[in-house]
């Protein structure tokens, strides 16, 4: 029997051996990429739950957040009942002016402020359509007599938008109008008129002007008592929209400033009660919610910012407190006001949902865009 040399077993081995690795190694690499499937399956289900319960987290908190801003309103609104007997009321046909500025250049602003005061005369509610300042074509040399009567700063911004100017100067002149009114007596100057046929006439006729002075100055102390009760002002601008529910809605809103700022019959406490928040009053919109303080009922806090001027309800006497310290505007009218607002000089008040609207369309800062229109909530 012939037996195998050493050198061909050595060789069949070494072969056998190298088949062995070559099947070890396919069964180790087979084993690693099913390993590597198995972890990236795993690695996926665990950023997919992760996603699931992240987006469930995220739901529960804008719910809760949702909740808060809205559904708190109505449970409080029901938990706190106000005593109307009680509650300080507004008299608008005696205490109440309303002042629109009027773009007498744009005849559908022009006809929606007629319309206003239309609603407001009905209601024996004084109401005046102001012609606003016209800061279209405001020229270099108006701008300089502007800042050197201390309406604007020299360093406006933006100063080359003259509109902005415009804006800025009919609210002043907003406030200065409302100011007038309750100054303004018209038996004062029939006073004067008297006196100085009395002082003309001859010596006969002058006993019968002693006895139509006297009457004429009890006649015009009477109007001067009138005028005085004129305590409150609604600004409008020229594209507010209002109902006829207004005047009710304004004394709802009244009743409840009052109940959360108590004690105030010269109302010192506040300055501005905002009737027309539009995007603050958004729930949704948290980069507004959170700079108002929610009070209760419909009223809310400015604690920093301010919305739009469209429609506002104040005391006369913050009229005259704002142009003595507040001025010169040395940015667009609402930013200002806000600077105030934050700083503590103002308290400003905002009623949600709004009590007024806008008619939409064009503006007077942004001619070449078209507004949508914002009516009022039921």
């Amino acid at each position: 029997m012939k037996t195998i040399p050493p050198r061909l077993t050595s060789a069949s081995w070494q072969l056998l051996n190298l088949a062995q690795l070559g099947k070890g190694s396919a069964e180790r690499e087979k084993h690693d990429i099913d390993g590597e499937k198995g972890k990236t399956k795993n690695q996926n289900m665990i950023k997919k739950y992760s996603r699931h319960v992240l987006g469930s987290l995220a739901l529960l908190c804008l719910l809760g957040l949702y909740m808060y801003l809205t559904s708190s309103h109505l449970y409080r609104y029901n938990e706190i009942k106000i005593n109307n007997e009680s509650a300080e009321q507004l008299n608008p046909s005696k205490e109440l002016v309303v002042v629109v500025m009027s773009a007498k250049w744009n005849q559908e602003r022009r006809q929606n402020s007629l319309k206003i005061c239309e609603y407001f005369n009905r209601n024996s509610v004084k109401c005046v359509v102001m012609n606003g300042f016209d800061g279209r074509n405001v020229s270099a040399k108006q701008k300089k007599s502007l800042i050197e009567q201390g309406y604007i700063h020299k360093d406006f911004r933006p100063m080359n938008k003259g509109t902005k100017i415009g804006t800025a100067m009919s609210k002043i002149m907003a406030m200065q109008t409302a100011i007038n009114l309750v100054k303004d007596n018209p038996d004062i100057r029939i006073y004067y008129v008297v006196y100085t046929c009395a002082r003309t006439c001859t010596h006969i006729c002058v006993y019968a002007c002693k006895y139509i002075l006297f009457f004429f100055v009890l006649h015009s102390q009477k109007k001067k008592k009138k005028s005085n009760e004129w305590k409150y002002a609604v600004l409008f601008e020229d594209d507010a929209l209002v109902n006829e529910n207004f005047l009710e809605l304004l004394q709802e809103r009244f009743v409840e400033l009052k109940y959360y700022v108590p004690d105030d019959k010269n109302n010192e406490k506040w300055d501005i009660l905002q009737l027309f928040g539009a995007d603050w009053c958004d729930p949704w919109n948290l980069k507004k919610r959170l700079l108002v303080k929610y009070m209760g009922h419909s009223v809310y806090q400015y604690v920093n910012g301010f919305a739009l001027y469209t429609a506002i309800f104040a005391p006369i006497s913050s009229f005259q407190r704002f142009l003595d310290y507040c001025l010169p505007f040395e940015e667009a009218s609402d930013i200002w006001i806000g600077h105030f607002v934050k700083n503590g000089v103002l308290r400003a008040y905002m009623t949600c949902p709004p009590i007024a609207g806008e008619i939409g369309g064009a503006s007077v800062i942004h001619p070449n865009r078209s507004f949508p229109k914002y009516s009022i909530p039921n």
